[in-house]
């Protein structure tokens, strides 16, 4: 998977988001308290790759379509 596209970006970014709440809530839900906390920890870092990578593919999403409209071709 290439980050080329903003698709691929946006993709990568859901998968990283979900990954990251299951892992949260698998570890949150178990008895231990060290086991929470590295449930949350992977939740936040996880969760928070996958929001930062849909961001910057809403804004290069915007950016290739304006380039499409001004050059008449894909940037790549």
């Amino acid at each position: 998977m290439t980050l080329k596209k903003p698709l691929s970006e946006a993709l990568l970014g859901v998968l990283l988001l979900v990954v990251g709440i299951l892992f949260g809530v698998s570890a949150i839900g178990k008895e231990s308290a060290g086991a929470a906390v590295v449930g949350v920890g992977l939740l936040i870092l996880a969760g928070g790759a996958g929001v930062m990578l849909l961001v910057i593919a809403g804004a290069r999403a915007r950016w290739f379509r304006a380039f499409e409209r001004m050059h008449g071709r894909p940037p790549f």
